[in-house]
């Protein structure tokens, strides 16, 4: 983001105007300004100059929430891959891959793709974004990207049928808001409502706002399957779901240790 001068900056969404908040320190050393956009009401860090210092020092053994979350982003993706009938899935930003092969343990074919870190439990599913997929997942990846404004491009350019997302979302907090995570220094854009609404304008999407998640889609969805996804895809139904789902037989598990043997003895073959 240019700096136009101390009290603004040019947003890096909407390149609209954007007006001096606060300030925090972040990393424990670097002061660092966040912007208000008077065009998309996005709250914004100033230029993230301190990123390679934040990614290189990640200690994945504090964040003890990382399991919790994703058994709950595997069963909301189940909720809404059902509703939707989207049967091949891509989880942008996926981490370690574990949600990948969660997915496909339960029959989903899904792929993982992450520019930052190894496949592990996806190894054998990675795939791109520029590959064709019904869903692709991007779960606590937005607030992460540097440049909104074109790296969005990467997700929503090759049209997927959906996009589902979760991040907070910025409503005029403060400097005391949680969702900075001064300390890890890695959330750089907060997006407002307006701003969701504005990337769904600029890819042609329409979005739908859940409990918990936001959904963006191109086909038209039925009354009945927007309330569904609107009112009843809420932590409940979701914890519901993700008991039965870990229940459930993971014949999946087996097909894909079969389809990995059969790759590898391939590729020793003389």
């Amino acid at each position: 983001m240019a700096r136009c001068s101390a009290e603004s900056a040019i947003c890096r969404l909407c390149s609209g105007i954007a007006r001096f908040a606060f300030s925090e320190k972040l990393l424990g050393r670097y002061t660092v300004s966040y912007f208000r956009c008077t065009g998309c009401e996005c709250l914004q860090t100033e230029q993230p100059y301190w990123l390679t210092e934040a990614y290189a020092g990640i200690d994945s053994n504090r964040d003890t929430g990382a399991v919790k979350r994703c058994l709950y982003n595997f069963a909301l993706t189940l909720a809404v891959s059902r509703v939707l009938n989207v049967p091949r899935i891509l989880d942008y930003g996926g981490g370690h891959g574990l949600l990948c092969r969660l997915l496909r343990d339960n029959n989903k074919d899904a792929y993982w793709f992450d520019r930052y870190c190894g496949p592990g439990y996806a190894t054998g599913f990675t795939s791109s974004p520029a590959d064709s997929f019904d869903l692709v997942t991007a779960f606590e990846v937005f607030e992460h990207l540097q440049n909104p404004g074109l790296d969005l491009d990467e997700i929503f350019s090759p049209r997927p049928r959906a996009v589902l997302v979760t991040t907070e979302l910025y409503r005029d907090q403060g400097p005391d808001w949680w969702y900075l995570a001064p300390i890890e220094g890695q959330h750089v854009f907060f997006y407002s409502l307006a701003g969701v609404e504005r990337i769904a304008q600029r890819y042609d999407y329409n979005v739908l706002i859940g409990r918990g998640f936001f959904l963006f889609f191109r086909e038209p969805i039925g009354v009945i399957k927007r309330f569904i996804l609107r009112h009843l895809v809420g932590s409940t139904v979701v914890r519901v779901l993700l008991v039965a789902a870990l229940a459930r037989d993971k014949s999946g598990a087996q097909s894909d240790f079969e389809l990995l043997t059969s790759r590898l003895s391939k590729s020793r073959s003389p």
